[in-house]
C-alpha cells in the first residue's frame, strides 16, 4: 500500500490522498511549496517544497515563492536519513513528462482530428 498524505491549502486540512493524487495537485498549481504537507513516519508537517519529487519539472510557484525559500528543518533531514525504507522516486511513478496522461490523449485527439480535417480539405 502506498503512503497517503495530509495536506493544509488555505488553513484546511485534507487528504488522506496518495502521492500520485498530491503530485497532480502540484501539476495543477493548486499545492504549492510553501503548503504544509504530512505523512506517517514524518515527526511534524512540512513544507511541500521540501519534498523535491512532489515539483519535478514544474516551473516555481508564480507568487515568487520557490524552493530556495523553503528551508529544510533539521527534523526533516533526521526524518529523512532516518526512513531506511527504499523508495520509489516520483519520476519513476508518473513517468510524465510533465503532463498528466489525459492531457496527453487530449492532445493526441487534437493533432489527429486536425489532420483528418486537413487531409480531407486537401483534396478539393
Amino acid at each position: 500500500m502506498s503512503e497517503q498524505y495530509f495536506y493544509v491549502v488555505n488553513g484546511k486540512q485534507n487528504g488522506p490522498i496518495s502521492f500520485e493524487e498530491l503530485r497532480e495537485l502540484a501539476v495543477r498549481d493548486q499545492l504549492k511549496r510553501p503548503d504544509r504537507i504530512w505523512c506517517k513516519g514524518m515527526e511534524k508537517w512540512q513544507p511541500a517544497g521540501s519534498i523535491a519529487e512532489l515539483f519535478d519539472d514544474l516551473p516555481p510557484d508564480l507568487d515568487g515563492e520557490d524552493e530556495s525559500s523553503v528551508r529544510e528543518t533539521p527534523t526533516t533531514k533526521a526524518t529523512q536519513s532516518s526512513n531506511s525504507e527504499p523508495s520509489t522516486t516520483a519520476t519513476e511513478k508518473t513517468k510524465s513528462h510533465g503532463l498528466p496522461y489525459w492531457a496527453w490523449l487530449i492532445l493526441m485527439a487534437i493533432v489527429v482530428y486536425w489532420r483528418y480535417k486537413h487531409h480531407q480539405y486537401a483534396g478539393q
